[in-house]
């Protein structure tokens, strides 16, 4: 059996080709009508000015404006051809024949080469007429921004991103366009660490910032150029300088309450990196606490003093900050120092001190703020010096003659405490010549010098002992 199938098999395949051309002759010569389909064919509007002249706008409706099959009953030859040449069949909408419901017949047609040819265009799939929704046109202008998306490099933030136009005109249908609030140019700075110039397309959105469709609408722009600045960041301390004295009778506590105690940054990286720290305060500044009777409580903004250091306030930080200087009246507090609590220095050569044998009490009477009153002095540890020396200077007396005197006493006190009435320590003095009147008389001058040491010795001893008023 597979020997007579394949047997004389030249003869046979000469007789399949012989077939076959004979039947090509046969169907090209009788040239028979069939039937071909065109696919995805596109319609063609024709006079759209005329919806333009009554200040209206169409939009297709449900993809009316695309044909899916449309079916040529024709001679094969001709079919054959339009095929082959890739000529297809073509779809119109006159809006000059625009019905009352707002749709627009549908007219196919071949070229005219091939019209006398083609006994019937049948449409096989989809709308004969092209359905439009038909609104007023409007137009408004909308602001254009640039926006990023993504993360910057670490220490780097977007300070500003502007567009190179601030508004376009957006044109359509009025239902699309009441829905249009902001456009936008989208810039994505994901790992960047400088600034960024670039181009890129208008985009709509709307309030909720949602990218809307615009296919249908049109701008006066539909591109635009942005410029993104990329700055450094850091979080750096923020120093509290508060300046001058209260009034009379008033006094700083200290204590200085602020907030916040760091503010983060952007700017050049190279000023950024060299920003140890941003003052606030210093003569005629908020934190001029000059005459003050009473707190001072102040609430601002850090904006002026960041400017002021060419930097701004990073992304997120609001600058604002709170400040408040405590400040109390002085009071005044009496304290009773012991004469012996009183120390004598420079005394001249040749003269002895006494001081009252009785303990002698003063009266040292400060002022300053009741809490440092309280923590700071001590009575038992409040000492005096005289120095008797300062004192003949001041008061111009170049030799001391014998006498009792009352010479001001200096106390070591905290800069925040003043003495309000000063202590005046009572003294007597003894020259040498009142000891030993016979002054040519050596012996006499050996022990006036002995007097003089034993004097001296007498009065440290006396600091200690006796007491005066």
């Amino acid at each position: 059996m597979k020997k007579k199938l394949f047997a004389n098999w030249g003869l046979k395949l000469l007789a399949l080709f012989l077939a076959f051309g004979l039947w090509y002759i046969v169907v090209y010569a009788t040239d028979p009508i069939i039937e071909t389909d065109f696919y995805n064919i596109k319609v063609e509007f024709l006079n759209e000015d005329i919806l333009q002249e009554q200040n209206k706008v169409s939009e297709v409706l449900d993809n009316t404006d695309q044909v899916r099959v449309v079916t040529l009953k024709g001679p094969l030859q001709t079919l054959d051809e339009m095929k082959r040449l890739g000529v297809t069949v073509t779809a119109t909408a006159d809006f000059a024949r625009m019905r009352d419901d707002y749709t627009v017949p549908i007219v196919f047609s071949v070229p005219s080469q091939y019209a006398g040819s083609v006994d019937d265009i049948i449409l096989t799939e989809g709308s004969s007429v092209v359905k439009l929704l038909v609104e007023d046109l409007k137009s408004k202008n909308v602001r254009v921004q640039c926006t990023t998306v993504g993360e910057t490099k670490e220490g780097f933030e977007v300070s500003s991103a502007t567009a190179e136009i601030n508004t376009i005109t957006v044109s359509g249908a009025t239902s699309k366009v009441d829905q249009v609030h902001h456009a936008a140019v989208i810039q994505d700075v994901t790992g960047m660490d400088s600034d960024i110039s670039a181009s890129g397309p208008i985009l709509l959105f709307d309030e909720e910032n949602n990218q809307l469709d615009s296919s249908t609408l049109q701008r006066s722009q539909y591109t635009t150029n942005i410029e993104v600045r990329i700055s450094a960041t850091k979080e750096v301390p923020i120093v509290y300088d508060v300046y001058g004295t209260p009034a009379a009778g008033y006094q700083a506590t200290g204590v200085v309450e602020a907030s916040p105690d760091t503010v983060k940054v952007a700017g050049n990286p190279s000023v950024v990196n060299d920003l140890e720290s941003i003052v606030v305060g210093g003569a005629g500044s908020i934190l001029d606490i000059t005459g003050a009777t009473g707190n001072k409580v102040i609430d601002f903004s850090l904006r002026t003093y960041l400017s002021a250091a060419n930097v701004q306030l990073a992304q997120g930080a609001d600058g604002s900050a709170s400040v408040t200087i405590y400040i109390e009246e002085e009071v005044e507090s009496t304290y009773k120092v012991s004469a012996g609590n009183i120390s004598f220095i420079n005394v001249p050569d040749g003269v002895t001190i006494e001081v009252p044998e009785d303990y002698e009490v003063y009266d040292l009477t400060l002022k300053g703020l009741r809490q440092n009153l309280q923590g700071k002095i001590v009575q038992s540890e409040l000492h005096g010096t005289v120095d008797v020396e300062r004192w003949m200077e001041d008061n111009e007396i170049d030799h001391l003659e014998s006498g009792t005197f009352y010479l001001p006493a200096v106390f070591e006190l905290p800069s925040d405490i003043k003495e309000v009435t000063p202590v005046e320590a009572e003294v007597t003095f003894i020259t040498e010549e009142e000891e030993n009147p016979d002054t040519e008389n050596t012996g006499s001058n050996s022990g006036s010098g002995s007097n003089s040491n034993n004097g001296n010795n007498s009065n440290n001893g006396n600091n200690g002992n006796n007491g005066s008023r």
